[in-house]
């Protein structure tokens, strides 16, 4: 457990550095991070927050910027799919093309699910819009 710890307090450190950073550089920024797991001791894993579909798979996500932006976050879930779009909304930038158009506005239609969605059709059809209309993938 010790090393676990001095792993998170030298992340921190190393995260409050390069935010510092950022910062002192005075250019405009974005800073998006996540965490990679839910930490178990002892080889026991701790009961789950929330009525997630796939509790295992559930992580903070932190941003941070210096940009000046009416940017409100409205979803108390996000699928990391949605990630580059709530970026692109703090960093105040537009979506310049269809399939990130498509992206943020599926984000909010679904509240920041994909998988986890409980509205099927919504979400089969986006998937139809993304890979046959706009032919993400060839």
């Amino acid at each position: 457990m010790n090393d676990y710890t001095q792993r998170i307090v030298a992340l921190n450190d190393a995260i409050e550095g390069m935010n510092n950073y950022l910062h002192e550089r005075k250019k405009p920024f974005v800073l998006g991070y996540f965490g990679d797991h839910q930490v178990a001791f002892d080889n026991v894993i701790p009961p789950k927050k929330g009525d997630y579909a796939q509790p295992d798979y559930v992580t903070q996500f932190v941003v941070r910027s210096n940009c000046a932006s009416q940017f409100k976050q409205e979803q108390r879930f996000l699928d990391l799919a949605f990630v580059g779009g709530v970026l692109m909304n703090v960093a105040g930038l537009p979506a310049e093309d269809e399939f990130m158009k498509a992206n943020m506005a599926m984000c909010k239609l679904s509240d920041g699910k994909l998988e986890d969605s409980s509205d099927i059709q919504l979400l089969n059809d986006y998937r139809h819009y993304l890979y046959q209309t706009l032919a993400i993938a060839r």
